[in-house]
This record gives C-alpha cells, structure tokens and sequence, in this order.
C-alpha cells in the first residue's frame, strides 16, 4: 500500500513540474492500439512487439516470438473531407536469455495521396544486468508530397510550365534515424523506462538548401504493476515546432487484467491514460483487449480535449492483431526465482512438518485418555458402579478445553476435525448435551468443503497459465502461494505438493 501511496505522489509531482504552455492538439498519435492508449507511459511497459515504437530495450522481454499489424483511422470526419491513415507491420524474434532479442519493422502513414510517410525499422535489445536492459532502432525514415502542377504567381495565374520552387530539388526525402532505449526493474512489482527516439535529429528536408530534421523525443516513466493491475506515468519532451521551445508532456494512465473471464475462457483487459501538456496540449484515451490463447486483439480511441470536439473530428481509432508463437524462452533471472522459491518452499515443508507432528502427538493424548476412561468405566462396570454425570461432564469439559486451546494456538481444520471426532464418538450415545462439539464440527466440515470447492478453482486457473506458456518460477510462486492459502484449511493438497515436487526437479 505504502508503494501505491509512492506513486502517485510522484505522479503529481510530475505533473505539477510540467509547465503550463499552449500546444496544438494535433499531433502523432502514436503506432499500436496499447501503446497509443498509455501514451509515454508505455516506456516503462513495454513488454511486447511493439517495445521497438517507443523503448526496444523493452524487446528482451519477449517470451515468445510475435507478429504484429496495426491499422489506424486518424481523426476521420474532419470538416475538409481529409483521410489520415496509418498501418504498421512488425515482428520480433527472442533469441536467447544471453543474446537477446531482434524486431524488425515498417511503418506508413497516408494523407489522401498528399503527403506519404515511411519508416522501416531494426531492432535490438539485450539484457546486460538482472534488472536492466538496454536495446537499440536503427531506422530508415522518409516521405514524400504529391506536387501540384504549374506555379502560381502572387495575381493569381497559373502557369502550368513552371514548378514550385519549393520542389525544385524534388518531392520526397529519406536519410537514417537511430533511437536509444532502457528498462530497470529494481524490484518485480517496479519498472522505470527511459528512451531516446530520433537522437541523430535526421534531417528530411526535400529541399537540399533547406534543414527540416525530425526533433528528437526523450521519454520517461515509471510502473507499478501487481500482474493484473498496471499504473503508470511518465514524462516526455520533444522539440516545438518552432525549433526553440521544447513541448512537456505528462502523462498518466492505467491497465487492468481479467484472466479467463470472456467467452471461451478469454481474458479482457481495459486500459486508459490522460495527457496535459505544454501549448494547453491534452488528450484522453481508452481501449480494450481480448485475448486468447495466443491471438490478441487490440482497440484503442484518443480524442484531443483541447482544439477539437466530435463535431470537428471523431478521434482516432487503432485496431491490431498480435500473435505469439514458438518456444517460450525462460527468463535470465530464472535461477534467482528459483532458488527463492525453493526456499520458501522448504519453508512451508517445515511448517507442515512440525503441524503434522503436534497433530499425532495430540491423538497420541486423546487416546491415552480415551483409554483410561474405558479401563474406568469397565472397572465400574465390574463394581456395579453407576457412571457419575458429574465426573462425565468433568471430562467432556477437559476434552472440550485442550481443543479450544490448540483452535488458540492456530490448529488446522483438519487437525481440530480430527480432534472433535473421537470426542463426540466417546460422548454422544451417553445421554449426554455434545451439542457444542457437533456445532463446532458442522462448521469446520462446511469450511473444509469450501475449501475444497475453492482449491478445485485455483488449480483449474494454475492449469492454465500453465498451458498458456507460464515460466518455472511462475507456476512455482503460485503453487506455493496455493500451499500456503489451504494448508490448514483441511482441503486435500496432494496434487499441489506432487506437482510443485515435479517442478523443482526439473
């Protein structure tokens, strides 16, 4: 709790730091349905193909290989009748834990045969530590303008033997761009993301006498993410148009994960983000995902808040498919994980251990007693000694007492079932008010049947995100969480303890 109490007062921090300037609304968008929804915050989660749009050290991350398309409609409906629309085709390829992962890309963007615009990319990431990675673009940029035909003079006329001087030196431009990118993760739940995009500021200017370079971005932000949940933010800062000034963004946004909960045991997640800025710059966006097994399906929508409404744009959309396939490669830190989860598996054996001894030494008393109630009870019998009621509540009481005492001291269920049993075997045909005992037995049988129904649940959700390509130490975490979880519950944790036992001998 302490760490989401971190975040966001870091997060306004942030925001109160940028300044408040005036932007214009319209600008990119971004490439990807995720992406373009969280914005700059994407850097610091950036997790899958589309790690080499904003940060490619986030490319080591792959756990499979991945192909990508995205198809985007930016800003249709707008009052000049303009079609803005971009594609985006991607694949990426994870080598090896040691050697990293490759992407590669293209990109394109269309203005009603105005004005074209393409980017082909090549991607590299390595992780060089535990908690960094560092990757690298290196990336051919270049767009071309339909020219129209003639000069006009400034009174009006047309001559259709000239050309514009301003394409005089031709209609299109390329030249080489590279971007920089890393990821730290101090911690599983934390990530930080810092990027570079354009850092050469490649110049695609179609005029040789003329400088247009692209400016250069530079992006940061943080994540917290708890596997389901995801809260972000980050920071970017990009050359104005103006060439001097240099625009401020902050960005905030968050992501939820549903697993198993659509048709056909899909999971869902919603995702969203708000952006203030510099020159009253600001944006809101939201989007979905559907995922199954290893196809995903991506929707994302971004509307400006400041410059146009839906009246003179209907934002933008973004849809994409992503598929995974292939082996999934096991993560560097795979040892490490291991290892804890060893230990915290020994853990919770010994834990069990000294449960499972107390338990046999208290059945070893209650039979001990049980015994000499019997030897008693014979003896009076030979005697012709009634039993005395008073002596037999004394020892009900006795038997009722160490029970209330070890339910003190943390039994299990089965443990304190096992206890109540031979109790009520010795009382209840004796004339004799065991109604407490029964109450206290009804009550832990329907938990143990609980417990039973909600270990059946987590071992058909550990099933699948085994089968979804989970890694050793994943499954491992979980099924020791599950241990711990039902342990003393009563529920049969056979399968759990075989299986975790078959993991760690791998």
């Amino acid at each position: 709790m302490n760490r989401c109490v971190l975040w966001i007062f870091i997060s306004v921090a942030a925001f109160l730091a940028a300044p408040s300037l005036s932007m214009g609304s319209f600008e990119a968008v971004g490439i990807g349905a995720r992406p373009s929804v969280l914005g700059s915050a994407y850097t610091a989660a950036a997790n899958d193909i589309y790690a080499i749009t904003q940060n490619p050290a986030g490319l080591v991350y792959l756990k499979r290989k991945e192909f990508t398309a995205t198809y985007g409609l930016i800003h249709p409906g707008l009052d000049d009748g303009s079609k803005i629309y971009n594609s985006f085709v991607a694949y990426a390829h994870p080598i090896s834990p040691d050697r990293g992962s490759l992407g590669l890309s293209y990109y394109q963007m269309n203005l009603n045969g105005l004005y074209h615009e393409r980017s082909v990319a090549m991607g590299y990431a390595k992780r060089v530590r535990q908690r960094w990675a560092f990757g690298a673009n290196i990336k051919q940029l270049s767009r071309s303008f339909g020219v129209p035909q003639g000069q006009t003079s400034n009174s009006g006329v047309t001559d259709p033997a000239k050309t514009d001087p301003a394409f005089s030196d031709g209609d299109s431009a390329w030249n080489i761009g590279f971007d920089l990118g890393a990821i730290y993760r101090p911690a599983y739940n934390y990530s930080y993301g810092f990027s570079i995009e354009n850092i050469n500021e490649p110049n695609l200017a179609v005029a040789s006498k003329n400088s247009d370079p692209v400016p250069m971005t530079i992006r940061g932000g943080m994540a917290y993410s708890d596997g389901s949940l995801a809260l972000l933010t980050a920071l970017d800062s990009r050359k104005s148009s103006s060439g001097i000034d240099r625009d401020i963004h902050f960005t905030a946004a968050g992501e939820k994960w549903w697993l198993g909960s659509a048709f056909a045991n899909g999971d869902l997640s919603a995702r969203g983000s708000l952006v203030f800025g510099s020159r009253s710059y600001s944006r809101l966006a939201f989007g979905f995902s559907f995922r199954l097994e290893s196809v995903q399906m991506d929707y994302g929508f971004l509307m400006p808040l400041h410059g146009a409404s839906l009246g003179t744009t209907q934002g933008t959309h973004q849809l994409t498919m992503t598929l995974r396939f292939g082996k999934v490669i096991i993560e560097p830190d795979y040892e490490l994980r291991m290892r804890q989860a060893e230990l915290d598996l020994q853990k919770t054996e010994r834990e069990l251990e000294l449960i499972q001894a107390e338990k046999v030494q208290l059945l070893d008393e209650l039979k001990q007693s049980r015994d000499e109630t019997e030897k008693k009870a014979k003896r009076n019998e030979a005697f012709q000694i009634p039993i005395d009621l008073k002596a037999l509540a004394l020892r009900f009481a006795e038997l009722m007492d160490k029970y209330w005492k070890r339910k003190s001291a943390g039994a299990s269920n089965e443990e304190r079932i096992a206890l109540l049993r031979p109790i009520l075997s010795e009382f209840r045909n004796k004339d004799f008010d065991v109604s407490v005992a029964e109450n206290e037995l009804a009550a832990l049988e329907r938990d143990k049947n609980r417990s039973d129904e909600d270990l059946a649940v987590s071992w058909n959700y550990y099933q699948k995100i085994a089968a979804r390509g989970a890694s050793v130490p994943e499954r491992i975490l979980l099924l020791n969480t599950m241990i711990e979880r039902f342990s003393k519950t009563g529920a049969d944790i056979a399968r759990v303890r075989d299986e975790l036992n078959s993991l760690k001998s791998r």
